[in-house]
C-alpha cells in the first residue's frame, strides 16, 4: 500500500477457534509471532470458560492494513476480552509517534467492541543470547514502547498485563535469537494471559 512502510516479510495469521460455538465468551489475542507461540498454552487456560480468535501480525501499529485486518478478524465474531500487544515490530516508529498511534489503535479496539474487556500485554525482553539479559542496544526500544504503553493505556482506562518481568534474565526460557521464546517460555506466558484475561472476564 502507498505510504505504508513495509517489512522484508509481511505476514497474518487469523484462526477462528470453535468457530460454529455461538454461545462460549470469546477471547481476541492480538500480537506477533511470539503471541502466536503462547495462544495455545493461553487457550487451554481459557478452557473452558472461553474459547478464541488469534491474529498474529507482522504489522506495525500506525499500518493501515493492521486496521483493516482487526476489522476482518472481528468481523461476525462478539469478543468479550481482548488482550492486544503491537510493540516489536515498526522500528520505524519514534517515541511519539508510537505512542499516537498506539493510542489511536487501542481507540479503534474500543469502538468495535464496546463492551469488550480489553487488555494490554506488555513486550517481552530482547536479550543477549545465552545469558537472559536485555540486551542494551536491541532492548532499549522495549524499554521506551513498555513505558509509552503504559502511559497511553492509562489515560485509556485499559489495563496493563506486565509481561516483561516474567521472563526478564531467564536464559532457561529463551531461543538462542534472544527474541523469541523456547516451548517453556512460551507456556509461561500463555498461561499468565489466560489468567489475566479470565480474572477480567470475571470481573
Amino acid at each position: 500500500m502507498h505510504g505504508e512502510v513495509r517489512e522484508p516479510i509481511e505476514w497474518v495469521s487469523i484462526r477462528w477457534h470453535d468457530a460454529p460455538d455461538p454461545d462460549a465468551p470469546r477471547v481476541l489475542l492480538i500480537g506477533d509471532s511470539i503471541a502466536q507461540a503462547y495462544s495455545y498454552a493461553m487457550g487451554n487456560v481459557l478452557k473452558p470458560a472461553a474459547t478464541y480468535t488469534l491474529m498474529a501480525t507482522s504489522r506495525s501499529v500506525d499500518s493501515p492494513t493492521l486496521h483493516r485486518e482487526t476489522r476482518h478478524a472481528m468481523d461476525g465474531y462478539a469478543h468479550a476480552a481482548i488482550h492486544f500487544n503491537i510493540g516489536i515490530h515498526g522500528r520505524h516508529l519514534a517515541g511519539e509517534d508510537y505512542a499516537r498511534h498506539l493510542r489511536a489503535y487501542g481507540e479503534l479496539l474500543r469502538s468495535l467492541a464496546p463492551d469488550a474487556k480489553l487488555l494490554f500485554g506488555s513486550s517481552t525482553p530482547l536479550v543477549r543470547p545465552g545469558t537472559g539479559q536485555p540486551d542494551p542496544e536491541r532492548n532499549a526500544l522495549i524499554l521506551a514502547r513498555n513505558a509509552a504503553a503504559a502511559r497511553v493505556m492509562a489515560d485509556l482506562g485499559i489495563p496493563v498485563n506486565d509481561l516483561y518481568p516474567l521472563v526478564v534474565g531467564r536464559d532457561d526460557l529463551y531461543s538462542p535469537d534472544g527474541t523469541h521464546l523456547n516451548q517453556q517460555g512460551s507456556i509461561l506466558l500463555g498461561e499468565a494471559v489466560g489468567k489475566a484475561v479470565l480474572a477480567a472476564l470475571r470481573d
